[in-house]
């Protein structure tokens, strides 16, 4: 039996006559896919290291981001800790169990009720990482996965990304090289440029229309 998802991608490779190409065009497309062109990169993706990091943070706050350097993983833990006194919310946290996030020393701060996992509607806060941020635009990545639940980036009004120095780029293009040399691409990628906000109505500007109303970037200088 034909499902629907059969059926429109037929129609696609209909669309583009795929089924008419011939062997050295196949060929000519499996290259290509396998080493992608870069295409032009603006001066401003190109900085070095130091003033990278600078034009990362004016970029995020741009959008509505709010962001902390910190020297360390122990005060990056404090980071947290702090941004949930400052906005006073709860002493709890929904987070990644990826590594960047597991690992860091949160026996080291104040006490936190954590737990990982996918995010409830119930959940406030979220911590993730992130799989590449990008310098150029002040936008962090965000791959799904067993250990990076896609929710944590969207269900809770306020999300805590933990960025280390090491995930910075320069472009786009930069970005989609480490996610590609990372291994098998993850079903979803998400590009997160500031919290969720829309002024559809009444051009009246609205935080958290499809996702959280806060978004705090922890950057870990190392």
């Amino acid at each position: 039996m034909t499902t629907s998802r059969e059926r429109i991608l037929g129609r696609i490779r209909t669309g583009i006559r795929a089924d008419l190409r011939t062997p050295e065009q196949k060929e000519a497309l499996h290259q290509r896919l396998a080493n992608p062109e870069r295409g032009v990169i603006p001066a401003r993706a190109e900085l070095p290291t130091e003033e990278s990091i600078d034009f990362f943070e004016t970029r995020a706050k741009a959008q509505a981001c709010t962001m902390v350097r910190v020297k360390s993983e122990s005060e990056a833990v404090a980071a947290v800790s702090n941004f949930l006194r400052d906005n006073n919310l709860p002493a709890k946290v929904v987070m990644s169990s990826s590594e960047k996030v597991a690992d860091l020393p949160w026996e080291e701060g104040p006490a936190l009720e954590r737990r990982q996992g996918a995010a409830r509607a119930d959940d406030e806060v979220s911590v993730t990482p992130v799989a590449v941020a990008v310098a150029e635009t002040g936008t962090m990545v965000a791959v799904s996965g067993p250990q990076t639940p896609t929710t944590l980036n969207f269900v809770p009004d306020n999300h805590v990304v933990i960025v280390r120095k090491s995930d910075l780029v320069g472009s786009y293009e930069d970005a989609w090289e480490r996610l590609r040399q990372s291994g098998p691409m993850p079903r979803t990628v998400n590009w997160l440029s500031g919290p969720s906000r829309s002024a559809d109505i009444g051009q009246t500007m609205y935080m958290g229309a499809h996702g959280p109303r806060r978004q705090h970037i922890i950057f870990i200088e190392e």
